[in-house]
């Protein structure tokens, strides 16, 4: 979904989305084409050896889960002959000079139309500018994106060029000398006429995360060498100091809303990732009282969240981030689940609140200047199905799974159904 968490640019797919899901071109919305597929960040404890929940419902023969990998298995299957992404190939050349280092514009800034040349930029909250959907934001949504489809794709069939292609991907993307990425985001969501980098230019980096899920999966692949595991764990480990230490990264932790709930869940995914469950531990006991109690109201809305031009949008966007973390926080014994704050706050009436538009997103109450995911909703069920240890998802509404096209259905690889 968007869902597949990330974001999605995908023109050239289409005709494959078409394929699974029997929709015809026309009948595919833009809105969907936008999001990632997967819609994860956190993988379920029972997931993490090898997807063995998964696996469990195709020996079932569960037929929507076996749709949806044959899906999967398309996409990455066309993706083999696709370049690899890499930041070295953006011809915008950073603050630096050096084109290692990633750079990205703001995301809803645009040139001022009251001069000449533009400057300084202007904001326009909730429109994103087009000019940010290119170079090294792109490369990094592209090369998640192959990865994560390519590795899901070979666990799920066993077919080595999949492994081989995100193998590749990583290599290039991280770890080779001509084309890394430096890691750091000095120069994320700059602002020209402004600044040069921001801190809440960070949150451009959650879209790492399902990477860093998914990368312990390759250990049982033979194409994947001592070398690359201790590479991408050193490149993951350099990133997080300076996403903690340096002055952007403190900028973006003291955020009151999604920005700062994200640079958490970024610093708990990245050390978990890099083998430091103490510095993630230390980030998710402070979860329920920084973030849960202070972004969510007793009724379940996020008020940070529904003051924005996209507030469904974001007001997903903010609890994914939470729901992640309570994911992770099982593994490390930390229950967030069941946190309920001074005034009545709890993630249940959170995802309860937001579930509620499920069959009716258009009757959303707030102001959403462009549709919102249908996809993302019916994820934030399966969520909360895998957090409660049920593998069920009898919540989500068949009718409203029935509108996603078997492309955007994919997040039921990460949290299957229960399979009777």
């Amino acid at each position: 979904m968007r869902m597949f968490f990330i974001c999605l640019h995908l023109p050239h797919l289409i005709g494959v989305w078409v394929r699974c899901s029997g929709m015809s071109q026309h009948a595919l919305p833009q809105e969907q084409t936008d999001h990632w597929t997967l819609g994860f960040y956190a993988l379920p404890q029972a997931q993490r050896q090898s997807l063995q929940l998964t696996r469990n419902a195709l020996v079932n023969n569960a037929a929507d889960i076996q749709q949806a990998v044959d899906c999967l298995t398309a996409i990455a299957q066309s993706k083999l002959n696709e370049p690899l992404p890499s930041v070295v190939d953006d011809p915008i050349i950073p603050p630096s000079g050096d084109h290692h280092d990633y750079t990205s514009l703001g995301t809803y800034w645009w040139p001022n139309p009251e001069a000449d040349d533009g400057l300084p930029y202007v904001r326009r909250d909730g429109q994103r500018n087009p000019q940010t959907l290119g170079a090294d934001f792109t490369a990094m949504c592209d090369v998640v994106q192959l990865i994560t489809i390519q590795i899901l794709a070979w666990r799920l069939t066993d077919h080595t060029p999949f492994a081989q292609k995100a193998i590749d991907a990583l290599r290039h993307f991280f770890l080779n000398e001509q084309s890394a990425m430096n890691p750091h985001l000095k120069y994320a969501q700059r602002i020209p006429g402004h600044c040069d980098g921001r801190g809440i230019g960070l949150i451009d980096t959650h879209r790492l995360i399902p990477v860093t899920e998914l990368l312990p999966l390759l250990r049982d692949s033979d194409l994947w060498q001592d070398a690359d595991e201790q590479g991408m764990q050193r490149w993951f480990a350099q990133y997080l100091d300076w996403f903690e230490q340096s002055d952007l990264g403190q900028t973006e932790r003291n955020e009151h809303n999604n920005h700062g709930t994200w640079h958490d869940a970024q610093t708990v995914a990245f050390a978990l990732y890099t083998n430091q469950p103490d510095r993630a531990r230390h980030v998710l006991e402070q979860v329920a009282n920084k973030r849960i109690d202070q972004h969510i109201a007793s009724d379940g809305s996020q008020p940070h969240e529904e003051a924005r031009t996209l507030s469904l949008t974001y007001s997903i966007f903010n609890l994914e981030a939470m729901l992640a973390m309570t994911l992770w926080g099982q593994t490390l014994g930390i229950d967030l689940w069941e946190h309920v704050g001074p005034d009545g706050q709890t993630l249940k009436a959170a995802v309860d609140y937001l579930t509620a538009y499920q069959d009716c997103i258009d009757a959303w109450p707030h102001q959403q200047i462009k549709p919102a995911s249908p996809t993302k909703l019916a994820a934030l069920t399966a969520i909360r199905s895998h957090i409660h240890g049920a593998c069920a998802d009898t919540t989500i509404s068949p009718q409203v799974m029935n509108t996603l096209p078997i492309a955007h259905r994919l997040f039921s690889l990460i949290y299957p159904p229960k399979v009777n």
